[in-house]
């Protein structure tokens, strides 16, 4: 082994951390988090920030050989059961800020693209649009009859978007609160509705066991995701629009091209419903949370599970990449948020979050 010292820009000493010269960095730079608490963070050495696939003999790294830590500070929304959503320091796991004033469990909660608001779903059959700085209440979206499941901002932060147990799919002015346009889903539940990356169409995922594109301007249904045996929980575009992923009370997630409507990929392995199901920036990986305790990820190309993150008898709700790719965030039912290592699947931290379970976690 050799040893390395891990400073602050300061010069502050803040771990010292064995390596071997043929381990990865991803290695030593997961040690030094586990050490600091389990803070995100980024490692320099030599004037650069050091790739996770370099060897500590590849970059020169000797027996006491220095480092600087850069953290990673990141926030979170999330949206609780305990009829609150907060905003949460990765960090240090500190409370910044709560949102108040449902009667029953927040579904979802989201922030608008310019920062200034929050908005929350209920299942108290309103909508929230909150003000991000103070937490005041601007204005609650009516018109659904049943539980709202998921509500989020338009890409000019013009609309929000709500979806309903009641089978309706509705366009709220952010400006003014009111409702400007609603879609029916023929009856069934809505479990959650997302834009376009274009803004043009609606993808969401219904209680009929299949994910739909609708025109948001006409409200035409263009296209179906079909083949799950059960209700499909959520539907998420990959960033290029090309592809959805599907999660599924059937215990399976899939990838689907938009312009045909086709599976190119069917992710197995979870064991009970899947929660959510997201694909990283690139579009090579789906994250999927599930009641079975589990969050996978899984490579699109090949369909197999690359790496497994376990949450100890938890039902997990929701799951994230953090930007950097390095770390999920997991969202649990035992009231907690879990950061997890994506290269070993360990996890590094957890944080009391709220007192009932955490049901969506959104990267502020």
């Amino acid at each position: 082994h050799i040893w390395v010292t891990a400073r602050l820009l300061s010069g502050e000493e803040l771990a010292r951390v064995p390596i071997q010269a043929s381990d990865p960095f991803a290695k030593f730079r997961e040690a030094v988090e586990n050490a600091l608490g389990g803070v995100p963070l980024k490692l320099i050495f030599g004037g650069k920030v050091v790739a996770d696939s370099q060897t500590a003999g590849m970059i020169g790294l000797r027996d006491g050989s220095e480092v600087t830590v850069i953290f990673l500070h990141y926030k979170v929304l999330t949206a609780s059961a305990d009829s609150t959503a907060k905003f949460i320091s990765t960090s240090n796991g500190e409370e910044e800020m709560a949102f108040v004033g449902h009667a029953s469990s927040v579904r979802s909660a989201a922030l608008s693209h310019d920062g200034r608001t929050v908005v929350t779903a209920s299942f108290d059959g309103t909508a929230k649009l909150f003000d991000a700085e103070t937490a005041e209440c601007k204005f609650t979206l009516l018109g659904h009859r049943k539980n709202i499941n998921s509500a989020v901002f338009s890409l000019d932060d013009e609309q929000v978007l709500t979806a309903s147990d009641d089978g309706y799919i509705k366009m709220h002015q952010t400006s003014t609160g009111k409702c400007k346009q609603t879609l029916p889903n023929g009856g069934e539940c809505v479990n959650s509705a997302v834009f376009s990356p274009d803004g043009k169409s609606v993808l969401i995922a219904s209680g009929d066991c299949a994910g739909k594109l609708i025109n948001a301007a006409t409200g035409i249904h263009e296209q179906r995701f079909g083949g799950h045996r059960d209700a499909v929980n959520s539907a998420n575009f990959s960033c290029s629009g090309a592809s959805v992923v599907t999660a599924s009370d059937d215990c399976t997630a899939k990838v689907f091209e938009v312009s045909t409507g086709a599976c190119s990929a069917l992710l197995l392995g979870h064991s009970r419903p899947v929660n959510s199901a997201i694909f990283s920036e690139d579009g090579r990986r789906v994250l999927s949370a599930s009641d079975d305790c589990t969050v996978r990820l899984f490579d699109v190309v090949t369909g197999g599970c690359a790496q497994l993150f376990q949450i100890n008898d938890q039902r997990a709700s929701s799951a994230l990449f953090l930007p950097d790719e390095r770390h999920v965030l997991v969202g649990a039912a035992d009231k907690c948020l879990r950061l997890f290592h994506v290269r070993s699947g360990e996890c590094q931290k957890v944080i009391q979050a709220h007192s009932a379970a955490v049901n969506n976690i959104f990267l502020c």
